[in-house]
């Protein structure tokens, strides 16, 4: 079993981040939970809809997508599009267009992988299949249609926040937390994964993000080789709406502890200080500091016999940029 990949930290600050809202690979997830696929369901009131729709046939064109662990799917079955995105016609259509070669390829390598015989009927006739895939999410679409433009506010202001994130050179940050599978550590962003296992890096051009609107456990990568060229990703607040009022800009963007954290340095504090500011035990301070420090917003330094925490300038100018008025010396 893979451990995961990891992307060095300066790999990630140096890359461009772009962002690709675009409704195939949400509807596919979603569609998938429908099924019966994936460990973690999108939520109930999404798939039941969704299944009324479906006929006998597409849970037999779906069969591959049941499988309830992680699996490798055919890239041109995810509907990925480059920054800025397509609309569901627009991607549906270039699906379409696949070349067939390029599908029977990664229908091939997909099914030598699994090796339980899940992709062999699309592999026996790779056009026939896509196109009764293509009327599956047709249907689909006439349920999680309205669901995908609900959230279209949520999913322009995930764009502002990749935008701000970028813009600040924060970009470690933003991945942080992005994925339940991923975390900053050592100076490096770790994801663990199933399949894929060492270093990696984001291609010239940059990465493309690919917002969710999907449970909050979904996640996905497009790699060729060591090149890691999208990730999408959940966004957990199209879930939570209506739970409670979004976060301010900061919160989103770091969390709330580690902002929380960030705003109380005013001047240099003690881990215990920071726990008590949390209300937590000293180790969960220690691990938010860590992320901080990884990001180049904090820094430890000795003062006597404590080791205090104090703010970096680049965390002294993040709060100046968000606005923090109040977390200023």
């Amino acid at each position: 079993m893979s451990n995961g990949i990891y992307i060095k930290a300066e790999d990630v600050r140096r890359s461009p981040f772009r962002v690709s809202v675009t409704p195939l690979p949400s509807l596919y997830r979603v569609l998938r939970s429908a099924v019966g696929g994936g460990s973690h369901g999108a939520p109930r009131a999404w798939c039941d809809p969704i299944r009324t729709n479906l006929r006998a046939a597409d849970y037999e064109t779906l069969a591959p997508f049941m499988r309830p662990c992680p699996m490798p799917v055919p890239a041109p079955v995810l509907g990925l599009a480059d920054a800025p995105g397509e609309s569901f016609q627009d991607a549906v259509e270039r699906m379409i267009a696949t070349p067939l070669d390029l599908l029977a390829k990664e229908i091939s390598n997909c099914g030598a992988v699994l090796g339980d015989g899940s992709w062999d009927v699309a592999a026996r006739d790779p056009a026939r299949w896509l196109r009764r895939y293509v009327a599956s999410l047709l249907r689909a679409w006439k349920s999680f249609g309205p669901v995908w433009d609900q959230a279209r506010p949520a999913l322009d202001r995930e764009v502002e926040r990749v935008g701000t994130a970028a813009a600040l050179d924060a970009q470690l940050e933003l991945l942080d937390g992005l994925l339940h599978i991923g975390v900053v550590k050592h100076d490096r962003w770790c994801v663990r994964d199933g399949f894929y296992d060492g270093p990696m890096r984001f291609p010239d051009s940059g990465v493309v993000l690919t917002p969710l609107v999907a449970s909050e456990f979904s996640k996905g990568f497009y790699r060729a080789d060591d090149i890691l060229g999208n990730v999408s990703y959940p966004v957990r607040s199209v879930l939570a709406r209506g739970a409670q009022p979004p976060a301010a800009a900061l919160e989103r963007l770091l969390g709330i502890q580690r902002t929380q954290i960030l705003r109380a340095l005013g001047r240099p504090a003690s881990i215990g200080t920071l726990a008590d500011v949390l209300r937590a035990v000293p180790s969960a301070a220690t691990h938010h500091v860590n992320a901080l420090q990884a990001a180049g917003l904090v820094e430890r330094h000795r003062s006597g016999r404590n080791v205090l925490v104090d703010r970096t300038a680049r965390g002294e100018a993040l709060l100046e940029l968000y606005g923090d008025a109040a977390a200023s010396r």
